[in-house]
């Protein structure tokens, strides 16, 4: 069997980490608490003639704020990677629809994943000829800043090579807005003397 890489996404959905689905597939979730973590899933597979499975590949997640430059996921980035699920788990639901992926190679089989937890990146998979699979990265936007919009890509590092979309986008669709801050509070004080002072 010939080999290629894992070189598509389609099909995207931000979920609780009980892996609830918190907007539609390939949408926007807005106004989320930066104090809840968030498990970003992603439909993967190989985009080549039929009867091509992958090398054991990883697939690494990065994020951009505002529509600014691509930033790793890390410890203590602003989207930082999270852990509450279990790293290396399998996946047993899959939570997108993938037509693209059966319109490649026909029957278009969805694939038990994997969870990524405490990393970027998840542990080397295959994907076989006709099938695709999911990648659940669970995050944490302790640090995002509040009120921004924050995009997703992926990058199969060992194939050095950016996942795409059938149209050659590299951003995922499904992304995230933080809450906006809670404005400060103004009290006006006033002493006996009938001086006022406002306190923020």
């Amino acid at each position: 069997m010939a080999i290629s890489d894992i070189n598509r996404f389609d099909g995207s959905i931000i979920c609780d980490t009980s892996l609830v689905a918190q907007g539609s597939e390939d949408g926007n979730v807005a106004n989320w608490n930066v104090a809840n973590e968030f498990v970003l899933c992603v439909g993967v597979y190989v985009d080549a003639a039929c009867n091509k499975a992958s090398d054991a590949e990883q697939i690494q997640i990065e994020f951009r704020k505002d529509g600014g430059g691509w930033t790793p996921v890390g410890a203590a980035s602003e989207i930082a990677y999270g852990s509450t699920l279990t790293n290396g788990a399998s996946i047993s639901a899959i939570k997108t629809a993938s037509a693209t992926a059966t319109s490649v190679c026909g029957s278009g089989s969805a694939l038990s994943g994997v969870q990524v937890s405490g990393t970027d990146t998840s542990n080397a998979m295959t994907n076989a000829a006709e099938i695709w699979t999911e990648v659940h990265f669970n995050l944490d936007p302790a640090n995002a800043a509040a009120g921004s919009n924050y995009e997703f890509r992926l990058t199969n590092t060992t194939a050095s090579v950016v996942l795409q979309d059938q149209l050659a986008n590299t951003i995922i669709d499904a992304d995230i807005t933080m809450a906006a801050a809670a404005g400060n509070l103004s009290i006006n004080v006033s002493d006996s003397f009938g001086n006022s002072e406002a306190l923020d």
